[in-house]
C-alpha cells in the first residue's frame, strides 16, 4: 500500500513539473503584442457592438478614432474574421521621440494582419486579404519586414 501511494506521489509531480516547465516556455506578450491579438478578438471577431465601441474608446489612438467607431457599429462578416490568431513577430520601433511597434499576426486559411501600435494604442491595421490596391501594396511593404 505504502508502495503505491509513494509511486503515485512520485508520478504526480513528475507530471506537475512538466507542466510547468512548458508554462515557463511560452513566451509572454508585451502590452503591444497584446493589444493587436485583444483588437482582433474584440474588435475584428467580436459580436457584441459595445465591447467594440468600448475597445475603440480606451484602445485606439485619439487620431484615428472617428474611423474605427464607424468600424465599430457592425458586425465583422465571417469571411473577414481572422480565427486562431497567433502573434508570429514584433518589431519595436521609435520615431521622433515616438514609441512603438508593429506586429504580425497568422490567422487560419493564411490569414494575416499587421497592427501598428503607437503610444501604447491600436493605429492602424493591414490585412493580407484587403482588395484595395493601396493597403495591398501598403500590407506587402511593411510584410516584407518580417522574417
Amino acid at each position: 500500500m505504502k508502495k503505491s501511494l509513494l509511486l503515485s506521489f512520485i508520478l504526480i509531480i513528475s507530471l506537475l513539473s512538466g507542466c510547468s516547465s512548458a508554462a515557463n516556455e511560452e513566451k509572454k506578450l508585451t502590452a503591444g503584442e497584446q493589444l493587436s491579438l485583444d483588437y482582433v478578438n474584440v474588435f475584428l471577431n467580436g459580436s457584441d457592438l459595445d465591447a467594440k465601441k468600448k475597445f475603440v474608446e480606451e484602445k485606439v489612438h485619439n487620431d484615428v478614432k472617428p474611423v474605427f467607431n464607424l468600424a465599430a457599429a457592425a458586425e465583422t462578416a465571417e469571411e473577414n474574421k481572422l480565427l486562431n490568431p497567433k502573434l508570429i513577430e514584433s518589431i519595436e520601433y521609435e520615431e521622433e521621440g515616438v514609441k512603438g511597434s508593429v506586429n504580425l499576426i497568422h490567422a487560419d486559411g493564411d490569414k494575416e494582419i499587421i497592427m501598428m501600435i503607437t503610444e501604447g494604442k491600436i493605429m492602424w491595421g493591414y490585412t493580407s486579404t484587403d482588395e484595395d490596391e493601396q493597403t495591398k501594396v501598403a500590407f506587402n511593404e511593411l510584410r516584407s519586414k518580417f522574417k
